[in-house]
C-alpha cells in the first residue's frame, strides 16, 4: 500500500464541511445528513463520515484546535460557497489551513448563493464577478475545479434524497469521495431504500408476534392468586432493572449519533429516554458505593440496615433479589432468589451447611456471569444458573466481614473486604494468595472485571484504585492506578480490547490500556469540578460517554482527545 493510501485509511472523516453559520447553517445540516445516508445499507450507521461543526467559532475561538484536528483527519474539503462564506474570517482560516498541506484538487465547491465564474485565459476565477468565494483561493487551481450548483435548493421544501434533483446533486458530489460512478450511487441508494422499507415492515411484524407470545406466556403463569401477586412483584422489579441495565450510556451515544444525522422528534425522545435510564443507573451505583461514609465501620453499619437489594447480570438475563436482613444480626439472615428474566423462573438459593443461619453480606455474579456468589459471614457459596450449589469456601477471618467478590479465574476467586484486604482464594483447597490491599486498611468499594477474566480494577473507599493482572494465578500482579478521588471504573467490552477507564470525584476521566502486563495512560478528559457519576466506552471504543452529578452528559473523542458534545 502506498503512503497516500495508508494515510487515507487512517483518516477519521471522509469529508469536512466548511460553511458560514450565518448564511448556510441549514444547508450544511441537510448536506451532511444526505451524504451520510446516500446509498447506505440498513445495517450501517452511515455511508460516509462527514464532519460539520455546530459551534459559531466567531464567539468560540477556543474551538479552533478541535477544528484543526478534524481538518487533519479528513480526506476531502467541501466548501459551501456563498456571499456569507466569502466574507467569513473562519471560512478563510479553514481554507488556508487546508491548502497549506493538501492539494486543491481535494477541495470541492458547493455553490449556495452568489456567483462563481472561471476565467480560462487566466486559469483562475474571474474575481471581478465571483462573489461567493474567499480570495484565499486565488491562483490555487490550474484548471476549473469540481463544483456543484445548489442555489436552486434554497427554496426547496423537500430537500431530501427522495428529491430526484437533490439525489443527483449529492451523488455527483459523493462520487469522487467514495470512488464510485454517479449512476451507481443513485441506483444503490434506490435499492437500499427499498430494502430498508421492506426490512422495517418485516421487523414490525416479527415484534408484534413476539410481544403477543410473551404476553400469552406471562398470562399463562397466573395459576393462583398467591403466585399472581409474587409474579407481579418480580415482574415489576425485572422490568425496572432490565431498563436500568441496557447499556444506557451507549444508548445515549447512539441516540445522539442519530440526532447528528437529522434532528427528529423520535430521535429526541430516544435521547431523553436513554438519559433517564442512565441517570437511574448512576443512582444505582451511588447507592452501592455509599461514598459519603468514612471507614470500615460506616460500611458495616450500611450492611446492617438490611434493606431489600438486587443485582443484575451484565447481559440483563438474570436478576438476584435479596430479602431484608436483621439490622443487628442474622434474624432474619436474608433470603436470596435467582430470577431468569427470559421466562421469569424464580429459584431460591439455599445456603450451604456452614453458611446456613449466617447473615447475608454480599451477593453478585462472577465476571463471566456463569456463577452466582452469596457471602454469609466469612462463608462463600457458589451456585450455577440453575440454582445448584457448586461449592462452598471459607474466606479469611478478618476483623470485618467480607464485602465484595469479583470473579472466578479457574478455581480461584478474587475478593476484598471492609478493612482493605484483597486476596485470591482457591475453592478446591485452603490456599490463599494475598495481594497488597491490606496494608492500606481502607474498605474495598467495588471490583470490576474484564471480559477475558484476567484483569480487575479494585476501588477503595479512600479513592485509590489498583489494577490486578491475573495472567498467572501463581504470581498475581497489582499496579496502583490512582492514589485518591477515584469513584468509578469500567472496562471496554469491545472484542479483544485491553482498554479501561477510571473516573474521579474532581471530574477527570483517564483512559488506560494494557501494554505488556502494565497499565499505560492513553488520554485524560477533564469536565471541571463536577464529579463523574458513571462513564462508559462507546460500542466502537472511539468515544467515552460520561454522566456527571450535575445531570449533564459529555461525549469525548479519544482519537482527537477532545469534547465533541455537551448535553445538559
Amino acid at each position: 500500500m502506498s503512503d497516500t493510501a495508508a494515510d487515507s485509511d487512517r483518516k477519521r472523516y471522509d469529508a469536512f464541511i466548511s460553511y458560514s453559520h450565518t448564511a448556510d447553517s441549514k444547508t450544511a445540516e441537510r448536506l451532511q445528513y444526505a451524504l451520510q445516508r446516500l446509498a447506505k445499507p440498513w445495517y450501517r450507521l452511515r455511508g460516509m463520515r462527514v464532519f460539520r461543526d455546530e459551534t459559531d467559532l466567531s464567539v468560540a475561538p477556543e474551538g479552533w484546535p478541535s477544528i484543526r484536528k478534524a481538518l487533519d483527519g479528513s480526506r476531502f474539503f467541501l466548501l459551501l460557497a456563498s456571499k456569507g462564506a466569502a466574507a467569513s474570517d473562519w471560512v478563510s482560516k479553514e481554507v488556508d489551513y487546508w491548502l497549506e498541506s493538501r492539494s486543491a484538487n481535494e477541495l470541492f465547491i458547493i455553490l449556495t448563493d452568489g456567483e462563481v465564474l472561471w476565467d480560462n485565459e487566466r486559469s483562475d476565477f474571474d474575481w471581478e464577478r465571483t462573489t461567493a468565494l474567499p480570495k484565499d483561493l486565488a491562483g490555487k487551481f490550474d484548471s476549473e475545479p469540481f463544483w456543484v450548483d445548489l442555489r436552486w435548493a434554497q427554496t426547496q421544501p423537500n430537500l431530501t434524497l427522495r428529491n430526484p434533483k437533490f439525489l443527483k446533486a449529492m451523488a455527483k458530489l459523493a462520487a469522487p469521495v467514495r470512488g464510485l460512478e454517479v449512476d451507481k450511487l443513485v441506483n444503490d441508494d434506490h435499492r437500499h431504500h427499498r430494502r430498508a422499507v421492506q426490512l422495517a415492515y418485516s421487523v414490525g411484524v416479527v415484534l408484534i408476534m413476539l410481544l403477543s407470545i410473551a404476553l400469552w406466556q406471562f398470562q399463562a403463569r397466573q395459576a393462583t392468586a398467591e403466585r399472581e401477586r409474587d409474579q407481579r412483584v418480580l415482574s415489576a422489579v425485572a422490568r425496572t432493572y432490565q431498563m436500568l441495565y441496557l447499556s444506557p450510556l451507549q444508548a445515549v451515544d447512539e441516540a445522539y449519533g442519530a440526532l447528528e444525522v437529522k434532528r427528529t422528534p423520535e430521535g429526541e425522545e430516544a435521547l431523553r429516554s436513554a438519559m433517564a435510564v442512565a441517570r437511574h443507573r448512576r443512582e444505582n451505583y451511588a447507592e452501592e458505593a455509599q461514598l459519603s461514609g468514612a471507614g470500615a465501620g460506616y460500611l458495616m453499619e450500611r450492611w446492617r440496615e438490611g434493606e431489600v437489594f438486587t443485582k443484575l447480570r451484565r447481559d440483563g438475563r438474570y436478576l438476584i433479589v435479596a430479602s431484608e436482613r436483621g439490622r443487628d444480626g442474622p434474624d432474619p439472615p436474608g433470603t436470596v432468589y435467582l430470577v431468569s428474566l427470559d421466562n421469569l423462573r424464580t429459584t431460591r438459593l439455599l445456603p450451604g451447611d456452614d453458611a446456613r443461619g449466617r447473615r447475608l453480606e454480599y451477593m453478585g455474579f462472577s465476571t463471566s456471569g456463569r456463577e452466582v456468589f452469596v457471602a454469609r459471614q466469612f462463608y462463600l457459596d457458589i451456585f450455577d444458573l440453575d440454582g445448584n450449589l457448586k461449592s462452598s469456601v471459607q474466606l479469611e477471618y478478618h476483623a470485618k466481614p467480607t464485602h465484595l467478590i469479583a470473579g472466578m479465574f479457574g478455581s480461584w476467586i478474587l475478593f476484598g473486604d471492609t478493612v482493605g484486604h484483597v486476596m485470591l482464594a482457591d475453592t478446591l483447597t485452603s490456599t490463599r494468595q494475598p495481594l497488597d490491599g491490606g496494608r492500606h486498611g481502607d474498605a474495598t468499594l467495588f471490583i470490576e472485571g474484564d471480559r477475558s477474566g484476567t484483569l480487575a480494577i479494585v476501588v477503595f473507599e479512600s479513592g485509590r484504585a489498583d489494577l490486578v493482572v491475573l495472567n498467572d494465578i501463581g504470581t498475581p500482579l497489582q499496579f496502583p492506578l490512582k492514589t485518591e478521588a477515584v469513584i468509578f471504573a469500567a472496562f471496554s467490552h469491545a472484542a479483544g480490547s485491553n482498554r479501561f477507564l477510571t473516573a474521579t470525584e474532581s471530574g477527570v476521566v483517564d483512559v488506560w490500556e494494557i501494554v505488556g502486563d502494565e497499565p499505560t495512560e492513553v488520554c485524560s478528559f477533564t469536565h471541571g469540578s463536577t464529579r463523574i457519576g458513571i462513564a462508559a466506552f462507546s460500542e466502537d471504543e472511539s468515544r467515552v460517554i460520561t454522566l456527571n452529578d450535575d445531570d449533564s452528559f459529555q461525549l469525548w473523542d479519544i482519537g482527537i482527545n477532545a469534547l465533541v458534545a455537551n448535553m445538559p
